[in-house]
């Protein structure tokens, strides 16, 4: 496994997210945890946010309430909303894994992303 770097984007999956494309993503040496795992499963939107903040992790959702907290100007380390048409999880890796190479936690604080793939 890939040491980290200080600098390098962790990712937090609520739980509606794969947990198999988050196993993938820590064994290519992407810092990324679940939901499940952390046994969060049922807390509210704004607690998993707030959660994500204070641990320092970018939240990664299928879930669109997250783009209106972020509208609202909750703080947050950074949301990528991803569409419910982006299932693949090949896709789901290729598109994380080019989200580190880019991202830092500084540029993605309070920033939201969206996953758009043009074919």
């Amino acid at each position: 496994m890939t040491k980290l770097a200080d600098n390098d984007i962790r990712l937090f999956f609520d739980e509606n997210m794969p947990v198999a494309v988050a196993k993938r993503l820590n064994e290519l040496g992407i810092d990324t945890v679940t939901t499940p795992v952390l046994k969060r499963l049922g807390q509210s939107d704004p607690n998993q946010l707030e959660f994500a903040r204070t641990s320092g992790r970018v939240l990664c959702t299928y879930d669109k309430d997250y783009i209106r907290m972020a509208s609202q100007g909750i703080k947050h380390a950074g949301i990528v909303f991803i569409p419910g048409m982006y299932r693949d999880y090949g896709v789901l890796l290729r598109y994380f894994i080019e989200f580190k190479r880019i991202y830092s936690p500084a540029d993605m604080e309070n920033r939201l992303e969206y996953l758009y793939l043009t074919i």
